[in-house]
C-alpha cells in the first residue's frame, strides 16, 4: 500500500492512494500509522479523499488508529466521499471521529 505523507502545522497528513480500504490493505495501513506514532507523531489526519470503499476491516483500522494515538494525540479524518460517509453514519462513527472536507478545513475546526 502506498501512503503519501505530509506535514500540516502540528499535524501529519496520511493519504492512502488505494481506492479501497479492506482486508487486503488494512494491515499495511495499521503498520504505516503505527510507524508514524512510534516516530512521535500524535496528531494525525487520515485523508480518505481517494478511498471509495471501506469494509469492516477498514472501519477496524480507523478505530485502531484512534486508540493508537491515545489520549495525548488527536486523530481526524478528511476527504470522506459519499459512500464512505454513509457507512460512517450507519455505524455512528461519524460521532466518534472529527470529520472535515479537507485537511485544511480540519485545522480551521480545531483551532
Amino acid at each position: 500500500m502506498e501512503l503519501r505523507t505530509r506535514a500540516l502545522g502540528d499535524w501529519i497528513v496520511l493519504t492512502p492512494t488505494e481506492t479501497r480500504i479492506d482486508a487486503y490493505v488494512a494491515d499495511d495501513l495499521k503498520k504505516a500509522i503505527g510507524k508514524a506514532v512510534a516516530g512521535g507523531k500524535r496528531d494525525i489526519i487520515l485523508d480518505l479523499s481517494n478511498v471509495h470503499f471501506l469494509d469492516s476491516s477498514g472501519l477496524g483500522v480507523l478505530v485502531f488508529c484512534r486508540q493508537m494515538v491515545g489520549e495525548e494525540g488527536r486523530f481526524a479524518i478528511s476527504g470522506v466521499v459519499k459512500d464512505v460517509t454513509a457507512l460512517l453514519k450507519l455505524t455512528h462513527l461519524d460521532k466518534v471521529f472529527c470529520l472535515a472536507a479537507s485537511p485544511e478545513d480540519l485545522l480551521e475546526q480545531v483551532s
